[in-house]
């Protein structure tokens, strides 16, 4: 159940931004419509590569204390992806694509641990060995 649980939030970490990103990217930062798509490939990018030295960290650290590390990780790419008004941070285009990079970074430690649970899990209920 908490793989499940995690993997909905880390879903709605990673997509729900999207369509305003987009909006906001444009009007605020004078970016060109055919290039948004690219800030968002930055979060692709880094789930990528930070998901095979997840794996490396998983097998020395137990799955739950990588699984509360992510979230707040997830929490620190939020308040970049911002413009965070609590902590000051400026308006500025860096920061926001800070957050989306590290937005992927941070939600593959969601990922990447609960993967194995999760096919464990339905593999038990569909009765595959």
């Amino acid at each position: 159940m908490t793989a499940v649980v995690s993997s909905m939030f880390a879903m709605v970490f990673m997509l729900f931004y999207e369509p305003v990103l987009s909006n906001y990217l444009i009007k605020s930062f004078d970016v060109s419509e055919n290039v948004v798509g690219y800030y968002f490939s930055i979060g692709c990018f880094t789930y990528a590569l930070a998901s095979p030295c997840v794996g490396l960290i998983c097998s020395r650290v137990p799955r739950r204390y990588v699984t509360l590390f992510a979230f707040l990780l997830v929490a620190i790419a939020m308040y970049l992806l911002g413009p965070s008004e609590v902590l000051h941070f400026p308006h500025e285009l860096g920061f926001t694509v800070a957050g989306i990079g590290f937005l992927g970074f941070s939600v593959s430690f969601v990922f990447v641990p609960l993967l194995p649970e999760i096919v464990a899990a339905v593999s038990e209920k569909e009765g595959i060995e």
